[in-house]
């Protein structure tokens, strides 16, 4: 019951001014050409790999930043193409991005697919780009990639190496050392990395490659012993792990790079408001150290045109690796 000589118009008056109030700090931060209730960034990969620790390292600064929730869609499988395609057929309008990876750059080769990358997807800014670690269970007893490769030859068919699924950088590095060394490493595809690198930790499995980000903690716990890195250089984080180049396998150096996209027909300006959103949250001390300490490299230049022609210039390398290689999903 209202009170005397206050009715209920200026009541109700009263209540929406609190109510614009409370929300005034949520339209305050919701500059920029995007109409979004929430921007929902698709991982395509399942929960617990490098492609879901980097969406969520991004989604809450980021969030807070354009001033709308940024929610985590995991949609794994098909060696990253369920989550490319369901990015790339979706409304251009910035409220769906993806966490684009390196195995974009590989389906290509591989795979009939429904969609075309470079066609239907637009890149927004490069995030990171890792190593990518070829590490064994501890209690296998190889210290180096030669002493694999000798102890795979000694026990043909009998060493298997687990991947993140078929047509991924983990699969394409395990057929290149057995095309290269003739060796007969079993693959064994997994539907992601994280569930591929924690049975190498549980003893299922012997080896494994992914990217630093995932398994650094557990190289640094004991869990696994890493036998080379990918990239031209050591990592910072071990050097004294060599790399792909010092261990014999300079053919496979792939390092993993990470980048936002969105549907090719999103406009010049959501492109470039969120280029410079997220760059700006790249740029937030808390957001380097954390890529740091996982051994990002901050990319040279967070331009979309740099991650653009990145992705062109990597689908042409790593399509001619797959063709001499003879690799195929059969």
């Amino acid at each position: 019951m209202t009170q005397p000589g206050f009715s209920w118009r200026q009541s109700l008056q009263a209540l929406l001014v609190v109510a614009a109030a409370g929300l005034a700090p949520l339209v305050a931060n919701a500059a920029g050409p995007l109409d979004c209730r929430a921007v929902h960034l698709v991982a395509p990969n399942p929960p617990g790999g490098a492609t879901d620790v980097l969406s969520r390292i991004i989604g809450d600064p980021l969030s807070r930043r354009l001033g709308v929730p940024v929610i985590v869609d995991n949609k794994g499988g098909a060696s990253t193409s369920i989550g490319n395609e369901f990015v790339a057929h979706s409304a251009p309008d910035g409220c769906t991005l993806l966490m684009g990876n390196i195995s974009m750059a590989l389906n290509k080769s591989l795979m009939k697919l429904n969609y075309e990358v470079e066609r239907d997807l637009r890149a927004v800014i490069q995030v990171a780009a890792v190593p990518l670690a070829l590490f064994v269970n501890p209690k296998v007893d190889v210290k180096t990639v030669p002493e694999l490769v000798a102890y795979a030859k000694a026990h043909p068919a009998e060493v298997n190496f687990s991947s993140a699924g078929p047509g991924t950088p983990t699969h394409l590095v395990v057929e290149m050392l057995n095309e290269r060394e003739g060796t007969k490493i079993v693959h064994v595809p997994y539907r992601g990395a994280g569930p591929a690198t924690m049975d190498v930790i549980g003893g299922l499995i012997m080896s494994s490659s992914d990217s630093l980000i995932v398994v650094l903690p557990h190289i640094r716990s004991g869990a696994l012993r890493a036998l080379a890195v990918s990239g031209p250089r050591r990592s910072m984080l071990m050097p004294e792990v060599p790399t792909f180049a010092e261990a014999g396998i300079g053919f496979a150096d792939i390092s993993l790079w990470y980048g936002v996209m969105a549907p090719s027909k999103a406009p010049d300006a959501v492109v470039q408001y969120l280029n410079k959103e997220i760059a700006e949250v790249l740029r937030q001390p808390d957001t380097m150290r954390r890529l740091q300490d996982l051994g990002s490299d901050l990319p040279p230049d967070g331009t979309p045109q740099q991650f653009q022609t990145l992705l062109h210039n990597e689908t042409a390398r790593l399509g001619d690796l797959i063709r001499k290689a003879n690799i195929t999903l059969d």
